[in-house]
C-alpha cells in the first residue's frame, strides 16, 4: 500500500532507511540515510521539482514539476532515475494510494487519477478553484483535497472517483494546503489563514489571522466553534500551511514566520514553539527515530525535531546551493514575515496576498477605496503600479511594507512616497535588500498551466472575439493595447457608478484573466460577463451595447484565452521521455463517460454520442442501442456500422491500456418523424479481454444514457 498520507516536499522510505527531500529553487533532490544523515545520492534536474511522494508497493519516489508538466521516477532500491514522463496537466501536488497516483493542478482546477503501476490516466475530476494539497484517509479510502485560495476541502471517494462532499471552511478562509488526521480518524486539522477583508480600517494585525480549523471526519463537516487562533495559543505566526501528527502532538509549519507550532492533540494548547530555517514547507515523520523532519525549502537544510519531547535536535545541510544570490535573497524576503524590517509581529508577508506571485481573489479597503488584489505575473512590464498608478517603480513596495505590513522598511529611512511614490525621489538603489526584493518580483511570470490553457487554437469563435476586441466598434484596444494588453496609463472611468463621477484608474493588463477573478479595481465584477454588463452602462469603458449575444460570447472566449507572450510566461524545457519503470497493475480499473447531443446541420437532424474511456489493462468495448419497449438491440461494429437486430458485435477488441481520451462513436442523421416517441437506451460496456459480455461479473465498468425522441 501507499507509504504517505499527505502530499509533501519530503518523503521517507523506511524499509530502505532513506529520506528524499526536494529543493525546488536548487532544482535538486537529495536522498539521505536516516541512520546517520549522510547523503546517499543527489540529483540535479533540468526543472524545478515541486512535490514528492513515495510508494512502498513499487519502491519508487514520484517527483512532479509544475514547470514542465513532468513526472520523474526514482527507484528507492537502486537510487537510479527510471522514468521521465509528461503528465496531462501541470502538477501542483501528488500522492499515491493503494492503487492510484493522484495529481492536483491548482491552475486548471483538476485532480487527475493515474494507475500507479503503468501510469494510465484513468480519470480527470474537475474540482474548480485551486486544488492543491492531497491527504489520504486510508481507513475510509477517501481523499481530501485542499483548495489553496478559497480554503474549501473536496472529499473524493476512490471507489468510484466521485465527489462525496465539499466542506466549506468559511468565505474568508484562504491559504490552505493540508488536512492532518488524528490517530482515531475522528478529526482533521487544517492550518489556514482567515481574511478580514471587510475591515475598513486596514491594519497589519487585523487583516489576516493564522488559524487551525477542525473538521469532523465522520460527518465531513466544519466544526467552526472548535477553530483556534494560532496567534492566541502561540505568538503571532505567518501563513500556517502544512503539518503532521506524531504521538500526542500536532506539528504545524508556519511558512512565512519560519517556525513550528506544536500543540497537544488533547487540549490544543501550546507545547513548544521552535524556530527553523527559511520557509518551512513540508514535514515527514520518521517513526524509527521518533523524529519530525521539516523541509526548509529556501535554504540548504532540513530541521530534525524530537517527536516525543518536541525540541530542535539539529539542522542538517542536504545540498550545496548558493543561497546568497540576489534572486534567492529577494525570494526569501517576499515570503518572510519573520524579519521586523518587513512585518510587525510576524503577521504579514508579501506572499500572504500574493502567494507564489499570484492573487488572493480578495478585495481590501485601502485609503483610496476598495482594491482588488492583482497578480504580480509580468507586473514589472506594466508600470505604473497599483490601481491608481501611484507607484512608478517596483521598489516603491517599500511604502506597502512600512504602511500596511508595519515593518521598519528595507530602505533604512522613509519610503520616498510624498505626496505619492511617483512624485518623490526614486527608491531604486537605496538598499541592497529592497533591490533584491524588486529583482525577485521582476522574475515572476505566468505559470506554464495558464499559458497552456489559454491556447484554444485557431477557432472561429476565438478569431471572431479577437476581431470584435480590436475593432473601433468595441473600442477595447484603445487602452488595452500591445502584447500585454495595457497602455500603461491612467484613465478616468465610471464603472463603479456608471454615468456618475469617475475614478482615476491605471489600465490593467488583460493577460491571465481566466485565473484572476474577481475583476475591476474594486473586485465588484465576479465574472467577465459582469464586466461587460457594467461596460454597457459606462460612458468611458469601451462600447459593447450593440453586440449580439453570440458576439459577447465570442468576446468573452477571446478574453479568457488571450495568448500569454513567451517572455511573460514560464518557458518549459523540452525533455526526452523514457520509462523503465512500468509494472503490471494488480487490479483492473477503467472509466467510461458518455455525452450525447441532438442538433441540426444543413437542415438535417443528427445524433452525436461521445465516449470517453480509460483502462489500465486490456479490455473489449461493446456499444449497444436497446429499444426499451421491445428489448431488441443493435450494436455498433468495429467499422462504425450498425449490426443486425439482436446480433452482438464488439466495437473494439483487445484494446491495450489507454489513458483517458474521447471519441465520437455515433454521428448520424435521422428523420424526426420516424422516431417520435421512441425510447432508446445507449450502453457502453468494458469487459475483461475475451470474456463473455452476458456474464455481468466480467464487466469492468458500464455506463448508459437514455435517448427519448
Amino acid at each position: 500500500m501507499a507509504s504517505q498520507t499527505h502530499s509533501s516536499t519530503i518523503a521517507i522510505a523506511e524499509e530502505n532507511d532513506i529520506l528524499a527531500v526536494i529543493k525546488p529553487e536548487a532544482m535538486a533532490l537529495t536522498i539521505l540515510s536516516i541512520n546517520d544523515w549522510s547523503i546517499q545520492k543527489e540529483f540535479k534536474f533540468d526543472t524545478k521539482p515541486t512535490s514528492i511522494g513515495y510508494d512502498n508497493d513499487i519502491e519508487a519516489f514520484f517527483i512532479g514539476s509544475e514547470y514542465n508538466s513532468s513526472l520523474i521516477i526514482i527507484s528507492s532500491s537502486t537510487l537510479e532515475q527510471i522514468g521521465y514522463l509528461s503528465l496531462a496537466r501541470s502538477p501542483s501536488r501528488l500522492l499515491t494510494t493503494t492503487h492510484f497516483l493522484l495529481v492536483t493542478s491548482k491552475t486548471s482546477g483538476f485532480l487527475d487519477v493515474y494507475d500507479k503501476y503503468n501510469l494510465t490516466l484513468l480519470k480527470s475530476i474537475h474540482l474548480g478553484g485551486s486544488p492543491s494539497g492531497i491527504s489520504y484517509l486510508i481507513a475510509k479510502d477517501l481523499i481530501y483535497v485542499s483548495d489553496l485560495l478559497d480554503g474549501s476541502i473536496s472529499v473524493i471517494k476512490l471507489g468510484d472517483f466521485s465527489i462525496a462532499s465539499k466542506i466549506d471552511m468559511g468565505s474568508t478562509a484562504t491559504l490552505t494546503e493540508s488536512v492532518i488526521f488524528d490517530k482515531e480518524n475522528e478529526f482533521g486539522y487544517i492550518p489556514q489563514t482567515y481574511q478580514n477583508s471587510e475591515n475598513m480600517n486596514l491594519q497589519f494585525d487585523t487583516a489576516v489571522f493564522p488559524s487551525l480549523s477542525i473538521i469532523d471526519l465522520k460527518a465531513n463537516k466544519n466544526r467552526r466553534k472548535k477553530r483556534i487562533g494560532l496567534d492566541v495559543v502561540d505568538t503571532p505566526v505567518g501563513i500556517p500551511l502544512t503539518g503532521v501528527t506524531f504521538g500526542d502532538h500536532i506539528f504545524i509549519a508556519n511558512y512565512a514566520s519560519n517556525d513550528i507550532t506544536i500543540l497537544s492533540l488533547q487540549s490544543l494548547k501550546l507545547v513548544a514553539h521552535i524556530e527553523v530555517g527559511h520557509t518551512p514547507f513540508g514535514l515527514a515523520v520518521d517513526t524509527k527515530n521518533s523524529l519530525v523532519i521539516v523541509n526548509n525549502i529556501l535554504d540548504e537544510t532540513i530541521s530534525l525535531i524530537d517527536g516525543n519531547n518536541p525540541s530542535l535536535i539539529d539542522n542538517i545541510k542536504v545540498t550545496e546551493w548558493d543561497t546568497s544570490t540576489q534572486l534567492i535573497q529577494g525570494q526569501r524576503l517576499f515570503n518572510n514575515s519573520d524579519d521586523t524590517r518587513l512585518a510587525k509581529d510576524q503577521w504579514i508577508a508579501c506572499a500572504t496576498c500574493h502567494f507564489d506571485g499570484g492573487n488572493d481573489g480578495t478585495s481590501w479597503f485601502f485609503p483610496d477605496g476598495k482594491r482588488n488584489t492583482p497578480s504580480l505575473f509580468n507586473s514589472f512590464r506594466t508600470a505604473p503600479f497599483h490601481w491608481n498608478g501611484d507607484l512608478d517603480e517596483v521598489q516603491d513596495v517599500e511604502f506597502t511594507i512600512q504602511d500596511l505590513m508595519a515593518g521598519h522598511g528595507l530602505s533604512g529611512g522613509q519610503p520616498n512616497c510624498t505626496p505619492n511614490c511617483a512624485q518623490d525621489i526614486q527608491n531604486t538603489g537605496r538598499s541592497k535588500d529592497l533591490d533584491a526584493l524588486a529583482a525577485y518580483i521582476n522574475t515572476l511570470q505566468f505559470p506554464l498551466a495558464i499559458s497552456q490553457q489559454n491556447s484554444v487554437g485557431d477557432t472561429k469563435s476565438y478569431r471572431d472575439g479577437k476581431t470584435i476586441f480590436e475593432s473601433p466598434r468595441a473600442n477595447c484596444i484603445t487602452c488595452h493595447t500591445g502584447p500585454y494588453y495595457t497602455d500603461n496609463k491612467n484613465h478616468i472611468v465610471d464603472l463603479v457608478s456608471p454615468g456618475g463621477a469617475g475614478q482615476l484608474i491605471n489600465t490593467p493588463s488583460l493577460l491571465g484573466l481566466r485565473n484572476s477573478a474577481p475583476y475591476l479595481h474594486n473586485g465588484s465584477a465576479k465574472t467577465l460577463e459582469d464586466v461587460l454588463k457594467l461596460s454597457e452602462k459606462s460612458e468611458n469603458h469601451g462600447n459593447v451595447n450593440d453586440l449580439s449575444v453570440s458576439e459577447l460570447e465570442d468576446l468573452i472566449l477571446f478574453l479568457e484565452h488571450i495568448r500569454v507572450p513567451d517572455e511573460a510566461s514560464v518557458q518549459t524545457n523540452l525533455f526526452k521521455e523514457y520509462n523503465e519503470f512500468e509494472k503490471a497493475p494488480k487490479n483492473i480499473f477503467a472509466n467510461l463517460e458518455l455525452n450525447s447531443s441532438i442538433f441540426e446541420k444543413n437542415g438535417v437532424m443528427r445524433l452525436k454520442i461521445d465516449v470517453s474511456s480509460a483502462f489500465n489493462q486490456p479490455v473489449d468495448l461493446y456499444l449497444v442501442f436497446l429499444n426499451k419497449e421491445t428489448n431488441d438491440f443493435i450494436t455498433i461494429n468495429s467499422d462504425s456500422s450498425l449490426s443486425d437486430i439482436n446480433t452482438l458485435a464488439k466495437y473494439k477488441a483487445h484494446q491495450n491500456p489507454k489513458g483517458l481520451s474521447t471519441k465520437s462513436v455515433v454521428n448520424f442523421p435521422f428523420d424526426p418523424t420516424l422516431v417520435v416517441g421512441l425510447k432508446v437506451e445507449f450502453f457502453a460496456v468494458l469487459v475483461e479481454e475475451d470474456t463473455n459480455i452476458y456474464n455481468p461479473s466480467n464487466w469492468v465498468v458500464s455506463k448508459s444514457l437514455e435517448l427519448n425522441f
